[in-house]
């Protein structure tokens, strides 16, 4: 059975020019998600001796990780000498462009500052905040998809199914090089690469027709 991953509106809500996409919305579901599982592990778990006031401004400190770590995740990772070229783009959030790998990196940072400021050692932070992750994860996951990132995973055609589809199986991670490309320059380059398929097999079959023809 042949599973695909459709395409949908990354848009949820438009209001004039300003517009709220699944992607960032996925974000502040994680946040509160975090907010949600913390507050009921520090209920379930008093002897660990956490407050609601430590959670707070643990997740204080994690949002600003995860938002300042990927944003300049994805400029020194990806387009580094763009942005160096127009340093002021960084600020143009609204363009896009996170890094799970800086965010990752911003979390970690934050505990650590969290975990010198309220006088904990650094793995009783991550021990408390570990099992608030998945959650999370599962809703980047989800927004890395509605952000059209994963259309970019493999543009080869010959793993796309039909018109803005393709099969489950290719949703891997992404080469790197793809993530430099605007959105105009990667639909260029998968027409390209139609182009260069179509012309293959057409070649292809003149061959065969060629050797049956001998």
């Amino acid at each position: 059975m042949l599973l695909v991953h459709p395409q949908f509106d990354p848009i949820a809500i438009q209001l004039g020019p300003v517009s709220v996409r699944w992607y960032g919305l996925m974000y502040l579901l994680a946040f509160v998600a975090g907010l949600v599982l913390g507050r009921l592990r520090i209920r379930m778990r008093p002897e660990l001796g956490w407050t609601a006031r430590d959670l707070d401004d643990l997740l204080f400190y994690c949002v600003i990780g995860v938002v300042l770590g990927g944003r300049l995740g994805y400029v020194l990772f990806y387009k580094l000498a763009e942005y160096m070229g127009d340093p002021i783009r960084i600020l143009y959030v609204w363009e896009g462009g996170m890094s799970f790998h800086g965010g990752f990196l911003g979390v970690i940072l934050a505990m650590l500052w969290f975990a010198r400021r309220s006088h904990r050692r650094w793995l009783e932070v991550t021990d408390f905040l570990a099992p608030l992750v998945p959650a999370g994860t599962i809703l980047h996951t989800i927004s890395w998809h509605d952000n059209s990132t994963g259309n970019k995973a493999n543009p080869d055609p010959k793993n796309w199914v039909g018109d803005g589809q393709r099969t489950i199986d290719e949703m891997g991670f992404a080469w790197i090089g793809w993530y430099d490309l605007s959105d105009d320059e990667y639909k260029a380059e998968v027409a390209a690469r139609k182009a260069a398929l179509q012309k293959n097999s057409k070649t292809t079959q003149q061959q065969q027709q060629q050797q049956q023809q001998q």
